[in-house]
């Protein structure tokens, strides 16, 4: 079970592993009570780490509710508790800053409580234990990625775009790294809930009908962050709507502009500036897989300014075979960007 950055709620998955290749059995995901959801958005979006009293009681709150919503897809599948190896659940990340020398990460859905309504074995504290190895604590896809995507031969570059992005480098041999790159839907959702009152822009219909200031973008790329060297890690207490607001530098923007800016930021962050700094791995890349958030269609406008911005990556590129990484790029993200549009 999961619940991201953009806090709509959980996905919960049923899977059997038997082989090679995990099977999906059934899935679905939950939306958070409306009661709760605003109590996270307080909690989280002060941007100072929560008190432990209201973190204690969110803590129980979002166990009852993740134990409720396994309990909900284990009866959609007719699957019994007891016939269920063990249950992952992510939590609800509340505070990420993994900055020495005391860096801490926060997800709350106490797993014992869980364990106990359920009567499943519950693992968690998964971020907190890369953090005790040494790691960032995030991002935790590229463990996924590796298992399900190893290619066969070269390298598969996995774009995981949730709130925050990360990408994932597999190669054919089994070795995997990835860092979070920036924001991906995060500053969108802040941004579009302060001026039209919904949480996230449909099919990116909103930011579509803006335009492009290019002093404003690269004032926006100058963000220290950017230019941090992998391993790297990051939050909504950093990118989120003051972080917006604070670089505007006294201007009132056209919202539906900046909305068009957001995106573009974005994509130029999770394809064009790591396309380049990826290097080698570009050269001998075979594939870009992209990921969405579960709500694919929200990102149809962000898919194609990817797909344009690869086209500018290859019409510039001198090397060959970074020329022929960047079409492979390209076709994975057309197919990708019909997926977007059958989803109903």
């Amino acid at each position: 079970m999961l619940s991201g950055t953009s806090r709509d709620g959980v996905d919960a998955v049923l899977v059997e592993f038997d082989g090679q290749q995990p099977r999906v059995i059934a899935s679905l995901c939950v939306a958070y009570p409306a009661a709760l959801a605003v109590r996270l958005r307080h909690m989280i979006e002060r941007h100072l780490r929560p008190g432990d009293d209201e973190m204690q009681l969110a803590d129980q709150e979002l166990a009852e509710f993740f134990a409720l919503s396994a309990w909900s897809l284990l009866d959609d599948a007719g699957v019994k508790a007891k016939d269920v190896t063990a249950l992952g659940s992510h939590g609800q990340t509340v505070w990420h800053k993994p900055v020495k020398p005391r860096p801490e990460t926060i997800q709350l859905g106490d797993p014992q409580h869980i364990a106990n309504l359920t009567g499943i074995p519950t693992v968690a504290r998964f971020r907190q234990a890369d953090l005790a190895a040494g790691g960032q604590g995030a991002p935790l896809a590229p463990l996924l990625h590796g298992a399900l995507f190893r290619p066969g031969k070269g390298v598969c570059v996995v774009l995981n775009l949730g709130g925050i992005a990360n990408i994932s480098v597999l190669d054919h041999e089994g070795n995997i790294s990835g860092y979070d790159t920036g924001p991906a839907n995060c500053l969108l959702d802040s941004w579009i809930r302060k001026h039209k009152g919904t949480d996230f822009d449909d099919g990116g219909q909103w930011a579509a009908g803006g335009s492009v200031d290019g002093k404003l973008l690269d004032l926006l790329l100058a963000d220290p962050y950017f230019a941090l060297q992998a391993p790297k890690s990051t939050g909504v207490e950093y990118f989120n709507y003051r972080w917006l607001r604070s670089r505007l530098d006294g201007r009132q923007p056209d919202p539906d502009r900046l909305a068009q800016e957001i995106a573009y930021l974005a994509e130029r962050l999770d394809v064009t500036e790591e396309v380049v700094r990826l290097g080698t791995h570009l050269a001998a890349a075979r594939e870009l897989l992209a990921a969405d958030a579960p709500a694919g269609r929200r990102l149809g406008f962000l898919a194609q300014e990817m797909l344009r911005e690869i086209n500018t990556i290859g019409s510039k590129a001198n090397d060959a075979a970074i020329a022929a990484a960047v079409i492979g790029m390209k076709e994975e993200l057309e197919r990708f960007r019909e997926q977007l549009e059958n989803i109903e």
